[in-house]
C-alpha cells in the first residue's frame, strides 16, 4: 500500500510538471503571435531587412526550446531520484 502512495505521488508530480512544460509551451506559442499582432512595429523592425517575425521563429525560439527541454529532463530526473531514494528507505 505504501509502493502504491509513492508511485501515485511520483505520477502527480510527472504531471505537474508536464502542465508547466505545456503552459510554458502554448505561451511561447501564443506569444510571439500576440506581439506582433498587438505591437504591429514589431514586423519591421530586425537584422540585414528580415522581419521580427522571422528571426523570432527561426532563430529565438530554438534556445528557449533547449533551455525549456533541459529544464525538464533535470526537473524529472530530480524528481525520479527522490522516488528512488524514497522507495530504498525501509
Amino acid at each position: 500500500m505504501l509502493g502504491e502512495v509513492y508511485v501515485d505521488s511520483i505520477l502527480q508530480a510527472q504531471r505537474r510538471l508536464a502542465g508547466s512544460l505545456i503552459i510554458g509551451i502554448v505561451l511561447l506559442v501564443v506569444g510571439l503571435p500576440m506581439v506582433l499582432l498587438f505591437v504591429p512595429e514589431a514586423l519591421d523592425l530586425g537584422p540585414f531587412t528580415v522581419p521580427a517575425s522571422w528571426v523570432g521563429l527561426g532563430v529565438l525560439v530554438y534556445p528557449i526550446a533547449l533551455l525549456v527541454t533541459t529544464w525538464y529532463v533535470r526537473a524529472a530526473e530530480r524528481v525520479e531520484r527522490e522516488f528512488a531514494e524514497l522507495m530504498d528507505l525501509p
